[in-house]
C-alpha cells in the first residue's frame, strides 16, 4: 500500500501499471513515462479531495526499495463522482493504453457530471482530434478555452485540430498565442515550424524551428525543414543526430523518414512507436509529417491495427 503521509513529502514513485486503493479512498495509477516526456502538475498534499500529478526523483522508502527508478506517478482520489478524475483516467487510456472504448466511457462520465468543466472539455476534445472528429473536436476545444482562455495547452490542441482540418493560417495564429501566454512553451516552435512549412514558408519555418528549445524536437525539425528547402545532406545530418540522441522517440522519428518520402523507414519506426508504446502514437490519425504515408496501404492497416479510422 502507498502511503499518503509520505507521497506529501516524495517528488515521485516508480512506475509500472499499478493500481492501489488507500484506506482513506485515494486511488493511485502508476504508468511507466518515457524519460523525454514532460508532464508537470500541481504539488502533492496529503488531503483528501486533491489531484495528485507527481514527476521526477524518487521516493526513498526502506520497505520498497524497488521504487526508485525514474517515474511519474498519478494519484486522485477514487469517488466516482469527480469528474475531473474520469477525464485523466479518459486521457491515460488515450496515451498509454490506446483503449478508445474505455476512454471514451471516462469522458463521457466526466462530461455528464461536469459539462462545462475547462479540464474536462480539454480532455474530450483530445480524444475527438484523436480519434478524427474534427468538428466535435473544434467545438469542445473552444468550449474549453471559453472557461480558461489562457491556457496555451488548449490553444496548441485547437492547433493540432486545424491543421487535421487544412485550416493552416487559423492553426498558424493558434499556436502563435501558445507562445504569446507562454513563450517557453515546449515544442510550440516546432509546431509553428510545420505550420509555415505546410504554407509552403520554408526560410519563415527554418528560422522558428531553430528557436525550438526542446531538442528532439529541434532535430527532428532542422531534418524535415531542411529537407523542404532541398538541403539533403544538411538532413541527413539532422537525422543522424536524431538516431543518435532521440532513439527513444520513435514517433518523431517516423515522422521524419515519412516527411522525407521515405516509406519504409517511416513505417519500421512506426512499428517500433508500437511495440515501445509511444505516448505520442496516439497522435498518428492526421499527423502532418505522415501525409505521404496516408494512401499506403500499409499506413491504413497500421491506423487498423491500432483501431483507428483511416478515412
Amino acid at each position: 500500500m502507498l502511503d499518503a503521509a509520505a507521497l506529501a513529502r516524495c517528488d515521485a514513485l516508480a512506475c509500472d501499471v499499478l493500481i492501489a486503493l488507500e484506506p482513506d479512498g485515494l486511488a493511485a495509477w502508476r504508468y511507466r513515462v518515457p524519460p523525454h516526456l514532460s508532464i508537470s502538475g500541481p504539488a502533492p498534499r496529503a488531503s483528501r479531495g486533491q489531484m495528485w500529478l507527481v514527476v521526477g526523483g524518487a521516493l526513498a522508502r526502506p520497505d520498497a526499495p524497488e521504487l526508485h527508478a525514474p517515474s511519474c506517478l498519478f494519484v486522485f482520489p477514487s469517488d466516482p463522482a469527480l469528474a475531473a478524475t474520469h477525464a485523466l483516467l479518459g486521457n491515460l487510456y488515450i496515451a498509454y493504453d490506446w483503449d478508445w472504448p474505455a476512454a471514451g466511457r471516462e469522458i463521457g462520465l466526466a462530461l455528464t457530471a461536469a459539462p462545462n468543466d475547462a479540464y474536462v472539455l480539454f480532455i474530450a476534445a483530445v480524444q475527438s482530434q484523436v480519434m478524427g472528429r474534427l468538428d466535435d473536436a473544434l467545438r469542445l476545444i473552444g468550449a474549453s478555452l471559453a472557461e480558461d482562455p489562457l491556457n496555451p495547452s488548449s490553444y496548441l490542441v485547437l492547433h493540432l485540430i486545424q491543421i487535421r482540418r487544412g485550416r493552416l493560417a487559423e492553426a498558424e495564429a493558434a499556436i502563435r498565442r501558445t507562445l504569446e501566454i507562454s513563450p517557453t512553451f515546449s515544442k510550440a516552435h516546432y509546431f509553428l515550424g510545420v505550420a509555415q512549412l505546410l504554407r509552403g514558408q520554408t526560410e519563415m519555418a527554418l528560422a522558428e524551428i531553430t528557436k525550438e528549445t526542446d531538442e528532439g524536437s529541434h532535430l527532428s525539425g532542422l531534418a524535415i525543414a531542411y529537407f523542404a528547402l532541398g538541403r539533403k545532406s544538411d538532413s541527413d545530418a539532422a537525422l543522424a543526430q536524431v538516431l543518435r540522441s532521440q532513439s527513444s522517440r520513435p514517433f518523431e522519428i517516423a515522422g521524419v523518414y515519412a516527411f522525407r518520402g521515405e516509406s519504409d523507414d517511416a513505417l519500421k519506426w512506426l512499428e517500433r512507436a508500437y511495440a515501445q508504446k509511444d505516448p505520442y502514437l496516439c497522435s498518428v490519425k492526421g499527423e502532418a509529417t505522415l501525409r505521404k504515408l496516408e494512401s499506403d496501404p500499409r499506413f491504413k492497416a497500421f491506423l487498423k491495427k491500432m483501431n483507428l479510422p483511416s478515412d
